[in-house]
């Protein structure tokens, strides 16, 4: 789960008069009904009624149960009011219900506090209705070529802006990652593994973001932070057993 920034600011948020425009329609808020409450994340089309997002975000490990209630909003816009009240929001497609959500196994048997969970870190929502074929979709891709350096790009609804005020604005934000051959180290990347680390900045409600090529292709989901040295934001790479879950 992602908490605090650790990475550079670097955040700046999504061009309203664009958040029609593809690939911001493909994103969108997840607002998601626990039993302990309202947690909020991110998600994106992958298929015209199919949302990739982070397995946490539907499934609680520590209480080992799903969540109760799932909408996505793809495309948001915060606008601003101008009577001086609190910011508008607009849903150019609506809020689209859930009908069922998938992880893998592996998530579910995971310890609460174990690290490798990140490796199971991916959930596919599935909708109700099919928003996709109005807003597109992007692509998914476990392609990983050692050594070379990919440019990422991040789309996201954090919950606060700023760590402050809520919002309902989406945020965008750019990083490079290279991948190793083998193994991480130093907090690194590699092809061999399932996550690797990153620093688009990204905070608290942006569980489940795309990290995506400018083909607009998703590498990864944002799936939380290691505090301990070296601070990292950490991805789940999307690997062929993911596609199986829904397409």
């Amino acid at each position: 789960m992602v908490s605090t920034s650790i990475a550079a600011y670097d955040r700046k948020e999504c061009p309203v008069v664009d958040a029609v425009e593809y690939p911001y329609s493909s994103v969108g808020r997840l607002d998601l009904t626990g039993r302990t409450g309202n947690l909020v994340c991110t998600g994106t089309l992958i298929a015209p009624d199919v949302v990739l997002t982070a397995a946490h975000c539907v499934y609680n490990l520590q209480e080992r149960q799903w969540v109760q209630n799932v909408t996505f909003s793809p495309g948001r816009k915060q606008l601003v009011n101008k009577s001086g009240g609190p910011p508008l929001v607009e849903d150019p497609w609506g809020s689209i219900p859930w009908k069922s959500a998938t992880i893998l196994d592996a998530y579910k048997t995971s310890a609460s506090s174990d690290f490798n969970q990140f490796d199971w870190d991916v959930a596919v929502v599935r909708l109700a209705s099919s928003p996709g074929m109005f807003t597109g979709w992007m692509g998914v891709t476990s392609q990983c070529t050692p050594g070379q350096d990919y440019l990422l790009r991040s789309l996201g609804y954090p919950e606060r802006w700023n760590n402050a005020e809520p919002s309902n604005a989406c945020v965008d934000a750019s990083c490079s990652v290279t991948f190793g051959n083998l193994t991480r180290t130093g907090g690194g990347s590699s092809c061999g593994e399932r996550t690797f680390s990153h620093e688009c900045d990204a905070v608290g409600g942006q569980s489940g973001s795309p990290l995506f090529t400018d083909a607009n292709f998703v590498m990864g989901v944002l799936s939380g932070q290691i505090l301990r040295s070296p601070q990292r934001n950490v991805a789940t790479r999307i690997p062929p057993d993911v596609l199986h879950m829904c397409c």
